[in-house]
Order: C-alpha cells, then structure tokens, then sequence
C-alpha cells in the first residue's frame, strides 16, 4: 500500500501595504524616499488594500500548513508601514505558520532595518533564531523551508540585491543537512541573470545558482517581478514567482500559488496551482504535477 504524507505551502509577494496617508514627498527632499514617495502615488492607485484583503480571505480556505512571503511588505521602509504589514502577518499567522524573507522595499535605508527586524522578528525568524541572522530554516512536514536575505539599501537609481558570501556558506551546509526532505529556497530577486532588469538584479546570482545546482535543490520561490513566471535554474531546479497580493491590474492580477508536496515510494511530486483574482473572484487556472526521481528510494 502506498502512503503519501503532503505538505501545503501557499506563496504570496510583494503586498506593498503601504498607505502614506499623511506622509508628504516634500519632507524627504534630496533623499532616496522623495523619489519613492513620488512613485507611491502612482502605483497606489492599483495595489488595494480591498484586493489584498479579499486574497488573504480566500487563502485562508485553503487550509494550508504554511504561509510564504516574499518580501516588499511596504514601499519607503517607514515605521508606519512596518506597524501595517506587522497587523497583516499577524492575521496570516491566525491562518498558518508563516515564513517570511524580506525585499529591497522593506530594508529600504538603513534606519529601516532594525524596525523592521524587530516588528518582524517571529515571521523572520520562524525556527526561533536568537541571532537574527539569514538563512532562517525551518521544517513544515516534509519540505524544509529555507529564507535567505537578498535585500539591503541601495542608492536611488538601484533595487539590486545580494546575498553575502556568510549565508552562502551556511546554504550549503543547510542544504547537505536537509538532503532527503523536499528543500524549497525563499529569496526576494531572482536567482538568475536574465529575470529583470540589471539595476533590479541579484549581484552574485551566479554563485547562488552554483549552490542550487551543486546540492539538488528542488524549488525556490521569489517575488520582485510582479508576474507570475515558472522556469528552470537548471536541470533539475524550478523557481516561481507569484506577482503581487494586492494588484488590481488586470494583466498582473493580485496572485497566489498552492504547492502541495508529497512523497511516497517512487518520489516526490508536487501539485502547483495558481490563484488570480479576477472580478471580485478567485479564478484557479493553472494544476499541473511536478515530478522529481529520488534515487535514493531505489
């Protein structure tokens, strides 16, 4: 007879909870959170906190095991926004346990991220990490969870990321520990070149890329891109990205995905089905099985 134990992990990104109510361009002149401030009141016109409201609802029929943020929880890294994304993991956490990596809006500046890490801290640092140090790892059933940090401040012109050489190294050893489990990566930017952007970029994605590929990892999931994209690190790598919670663009529609992981005696396979909003509803327009050979149940 065979048995499967599955293992359901929802991913969201890139909320931008940020309201700025109040919050006037002209009090940052001269600084990085002028230019972003300007930016906000474009794009604050189709990320909705109603949009947000309503996918977080419909997540929370899904009944799953765990929560995954990606990152960008705010725009400008101010603490008003941080106190707002803190009440929204909070009601995420009611529904799962919760993972979060953070994004190059979240450590906008450097008096961002201590609050940040603060507020944040349970979410951040799920496995109870004392030194609040990246990569975070904790296991859900039988996938083991890892966070890596690609954000830090930039200048005004960058939303580039980089995963220093210290969680590199503790990736690897991570990774090799967890062999035998389903490992899924949790990073903002993408892991390779070519994704987006160069000023949006992941600095050192080649190195990253080696580790995946060198330790089998099986899936890694980011946001950054605001679009839903599925494609291969490498040969045996997948990676998703899910576009934001809270856009009310038609073509970029506020976006979930689902994994359910199993196991049994031939291997593992994953369920992957992407939620979209459309019309005050939720359409689930992609299902499709995900295999991968372990050799080692030969």
């Amino acid at each position: 007879m065979t048995t499967k134990e599955t293992t359901r992990i929802v991913h969201l990104s890139d909320p931008h909870l940020s309201s700025l109510d109040g919050i006037m361009a002209r009090q940052f002149l001269g600084g990085k959170r002028f230019l972003g401030t300007l930016s906000w009141r474009r794009r604050s016109k189709h990320h909705l906190r109603t949009t947000l409201d309503f996918l977080t609802n419909y997540v929370d029929k899904k009944a799953p095991d765990v929560i995954v943020v990606t990152g960008d929880l705010v725009q400008i890294g101010l603490a008003i926004e941080i106190d707002q994304a803190a009440e929204w993991l909070e009601r995420l956490s009611k529904i799962a346990k919760v993972v979060l990596v953070p994004g190059n809006h979240d450590f906008y500046q450097a008096d961002s991220i201590e609050y940040a890490c603060e507020k944040w801290a349970q979410y951040l640092w799920p496995d109870g990490n004392k030194a609040r140090t990246f990569p975070s790892v904790v296991r859900v059933g039988n996938t083991t969870i890892i966070g890596l940090s690609s954000a830090q401040p930039e200048p005004f012109w960058s939303a580039r990321g980089l995963v220093d050489g210290r969680q590199l190294y503790e990736l690897e050893k991570i990774l090799q520990d967890s062999a035998g489990s389903m490992r899924c990566v949790l990073i903002h930017h993408p892991p390779i070149k070519g994704r987006c952007a160069h000023r949006k970029s992941l600095r050192n994605s080649e190195a990253l890329k080696g580790i995946l590929e060198r330790e089998g990892v099986e899936f890694v999931l980011h946001g950054h891109l605001h679009r839903n994209t599925e494609y291969h690190v490498n040969d045996y790598t997948k990676a998703f990205s899910t576009a934001s919670a809270s856009n009310a663009l038609e073509h970029v529609s506020s976006s979930f995905r689902v994994f359910d992981v199993a196991r049994d005696q031939s291997g593992w396979s994953v369920v992957s089905t992407l939620g979209v909003v459309r019309n005050s509803g939720c359409e689930e327009i992609t299902t499709r099985d995900i295999l991968w050979k372990d050799s080692s149940l030969e």
